[in-house]
């Protein structure tokens, strides 16, 4: 939602202009919701009434990250936005959704995750098995895997498990 910093500034001015009292919440990348604070147009949405913000996180490591295709995805930039959300404007929702389950999964990358979220502050953490939906890029490397456990897409819904990593079931 947050993508396009011109037609946030844009669309923000024009809700405030209109004197508009709205309520909404959006998708939003962290890292773009950290430049869109230095320009000031976060504090326009804000004014323009964002009162959430979900944030996909997905990891707490670039390796992690990188492996699942999120090459684009700097893992501080959550923890950054997060912070900076609660302390510039606490008025604001945060909210984030994280994936586990990915092939390089471990107790103890599991726990890493964990205490990287916690570091975070956020009002609501939710965390999900990692889903290769078909036709996409991560349904593709390992549809024929034995890390692919599950081919009913009944199941396919964000809460059940479909695969396995190298190290866990």
């Amino acid at each position: 939602w947050n993508y396009d910093q011109e037609i946030m500034n844009t669309l923000s001015e024009g809700i405030i202009g209109r004197g508009y009292k709205l309520g909404w919440w959006a998708f939003c990348r962290p890292d773009i919701l950290l430049e869109q604070h230095e320009s000031g147009i976060l504090r326009k949405m804000v004014d323009a009434g964002l009162t959430h913000v979900l944030m996909g996180a997905e990891r707490g490591d670039e390796a992690e990250l990188d492996s699942v295709g999120k090459t684009d995805v700097k893992k501080d930039a959550t923890l950054r936005a997060s912070l900076l959300l609660e302390k510039e404007y606490p008025t604001v929702f945060r909210q984030a959704t994280w994936i586990t389950g990915i092939p390089s999964e471990t107790p103890e990358s599991m726990q890493a995750l964990g205490e990287y979220v916690r570091k975070t502050h956020l009002d609501f953490a939710a965390i999900h098995p990692i889903m290769p939906y078909p036709g996409t890029e991560l349904w593709e490397q390992y549809k024929d895997s034995y890390l692919l456990e599950e081919m009913n897409f009944a199941k396919y819904d964000m809460f059940n498990p479909v695969m396995r990593s190298h190290h866990m079931t």
